[in-house]
Formats: C-alpha cells, sequence, structure tokens
C-alpha cells in the first residue's frame, strides 16, 4: 500500500498517508507503523469510514471520492502495486474453466503476470462500474476500458456546454450565478414578499404563455427585443426590470400559482431556516435526536431506509474520547501513547 499512497499524493487525491509513523519532539521517539505489511482489519475499517466521508465532510467531488474508495478496495483485496493498477483495463481481467476471476499485468520488471480477484475485489470493481453506468457483465465489456476513469475527462465531457461556447477563441458565456448562462428568463427572481422564485423558460411556446399568464404583458412576447431566446439573453437585464416589476406585486406563492397554470416549470428557494421547518420532515418523522457532549441535538434519519428498520444513530464522539483505543488498534503501546500526549501530538 505504500507505493499505492505515494502515488495518490503525487497525482494529488490526497494530502499526506496516514500510515506513516508519528515523530515526537524530544528523546522519545515513538517506533513508526509498519507500512510494509498489509492492512489490519481495524486499519482498513477505520480508512474505509473516512473514505465514506470524503464528499460531505471534506467537500470532495463524488466521482473523486468514488474512485479512491474503489482504489482502496481493489488494492487491498489484490496488492496491486499503483503502476499495475493504473494500467489495468477490463479486457485484462479473466475467467477461469472453474469460474476464478483473474486480472492479467504486464508486473515488476516488464514481467506478464497475474493476479487472483477475490469478491471483494469483483465487488469493488462492479460497484464502480455501476457508478460510472458501464454494464458489470463481462462479456458486454470494452476491453480497452481503463479501471481508472480519467478525473480531466471527465471534467471536460462534464463541462462541454459551455466548452463549446468558447470553440476557436470565441468568448464564453458571461459568469450568471444561479441563473443559466445562455437561457433566459431562466433562474431567481424575488417575489414581492422577499421570498425567492426559481422558473426556466425552455422554448418559444413557454415564453409566450409566461407573458401572457404570468407577466399578464401579452405584447411582451412579439416584442423584438425579446421574441427569441438570443436576444432575451442578450437582453437580459431589460427584461429582468419588467419580470421584477410584476413580481413585486405578488408573493412568492402566487408567483408559483401563475407559472403551474402556465405550465412553467418552477421552485421555491427554501432557506436552512425553511428546511429544518420543512412539513414534509416533520409528516414522514424523519428526525431523531442523538447525543454530543454538549446534549442532544436533532438529526436526519438516513434516506432510503424502510420503515421496519431502525438505523443505528450512536452519540457523536468527543474531540480525542476513542484516540487511545484506535492507536492501541493501531499497535501502539501504552507508553507509547502517553509519550505522544506529553509531547502535545494528541
Amino acid at each position: 500500500m505504500g507505493p499505492l499512497f505515494r502515488w495518490l499524493i503525487e497525482q494529488r487525491h490526497v494530502l499526506a498517508t496516514p500510515f506513516a509513523g508519528v515523530k515526537v519532539r524530544g528523546k522519545t521517539r515513538v517506533t513508526p507503523l509498519d507500512t510494509a505489511r498489509g492492512f489490519t482489519e481495524g486499519e482498513r475499517a477505520l480508512i474505509r469510514a473516512i473514505a465514506e466521508g470524503l464528499a460531505w465532510l471534506y467537500g470532495w467531488s463524488e466521482p473523486a471520492a468514488q474512485r479512491l474508495r474503489f482504489l482502496l478496495d481493489f488494492a487491498y483485496a489484490t496488492v496491486l502495486r499503483a503502476g499495475e493498477l493504473v494500467g489495468a483495463r477490463l479486457g485484462d481481467v479473466r475467467v477461469s474453466v472453474h469460474g476464478d476471476h483473474w486480472l492479467h499485468l504486464v508486473g515488476k520488471g516488464r514481467r506478464p503476470g497475474k493476479v487472483a480477484l477475490p469478491p471483494l475485489a469483483r465487488t469493488a470493481l462492479d460497484r464502480y462500474l455501476t457508478q460510472r453506468r458501464l454494464t458489470v457483465t463481462p462479456a458486454r465489456w470494452e476491453p480497452k476500458t481503463p479501471f481508472i476513469v480519467s478525473m480531466l475527462e471527465s471534467m471536460v465531457e462534464w463541462m462541454g456546454y459551455p466548452l463549446y461556447y468558447a470553440i476557436d477563441n470565441q468568448s464564453p458565456p458571461a459568469l450568471s450565478g444561479a441563473s443559466h448562462a445562455t437561457i433566459y428568463p431562466y433562474g431567481p427572481f424575488p417575489a414581492g414578499d422577499g421570498k425567492t422564485v426559481m422558473l426556466g423558460l425552455q422554448n418559444e411556446r413557454e415564453w409566450k404563455m409566461f407573458c401572457e399568464r404570468v407577466l399578464e404583458q401579452p405584447l411582451l412576447a412579439v416584442d423584438p427585443r425579446f421574441d427569441a431566446n438570443s436576444k432575451r439573453s442578450a437582453s437580459r437585464d431589460v427584461l429582468r426590470e419588467w419580470i421584477d416589476a410584476a413580481f413585486s406585486k405578488l408573493t412568492a406563492a402566487e408567483v408559483v400559482q401563475r407559472l403551474d397554470a402556465a405550465g412553467i416549470a418552477s421552485a421555491r428557494m427554501s432557506t436552512l431556516a425553511d428546511v429544518w421547518a420543512h412539513p414534509q420532515l416533520e409528516s414522514r418523522d424523519r428526525w431523531r435526536e442523538v447525543g454530543t457532549s454538549v446534549g442532544p441535538i436533532p438529526a436526519l434519519l438516513p434516506p432510503g431506509m424502510p420503515n421496519e428498520f431502525e438505523p443505528r444513530m450512536d452519540p457523536v464522539p468527543a474531540l480525542g474520547e476513542h484516540t487511545d483505543a484506535i492507536l492501541r488498534e493501531l499497535g501502539y503501546e501504552s507508553s507509547q501513547i502517553q509519550a505522544l500526549r506529553e509531547a502535545g501530538t494528541i
């Protein structure tokens, strides 16, 4: 796992390896954790738990978090070196006559070899392929598909829509916040009661209905400044004045009512306070209490759970509450833990 984490650091997927030895100032030296051996089940469970929260705790994009979780599980199950894993493709997976799965690869010294794929490795691969919207059926695999998807290629694909606006050094769409960069009106608009309504027009039929039934300005639909989406987008500041003036006389609920009657997609923009008081969460009994070091706090049940099952929701650990137990599980003696504490490391 050492080479894998060095590669992850070089590629800036992680900031540091969590298995490096801890150095203490002074004469006392703590024995470093032996990173040459494989993880114990406890060590793997600890790192895997951290990896599960990368997206919502540390701000990772979900594809990046999915990729690292696949790397952790697959590398742990196969003990592959980083270079071997990066170069692996789906066509390199073969099934023996006995039904065993093997990954054929070029190993150290450019020598061909193969490694068995135990259930954990196959499960990790199937999960990662599903997250990438690829089939898990080997007979339908594209042999040249790499195990690890390129984050650069993914980002470029997601940016394809605005990317083509900037082809051949053309000016890219202006930054527009929550509003659509090239379609207008499409985005948030304030109502007279101080609340905000999100709406989106998709075509000229909706634009005509919007003018007639929502703004109650039917002649605006044929105004030469706004009779095509490209014109409306170019004149969005002027058009916004018309929309703001009409909405300022209405509450958010009244604006949504008009939009619904016109068949135009819309939604109310909720604040965090609105979410805390959302009647749907209350009616579905989604709130529970969990303990913390400063008292109980409300917490939502995990989504998608059957009503017959009550998930485990333990108290939030206090700062350092489990430090000693985790360090002992990683192989530290009581004297070493005490040395870390006296040095201010923990």
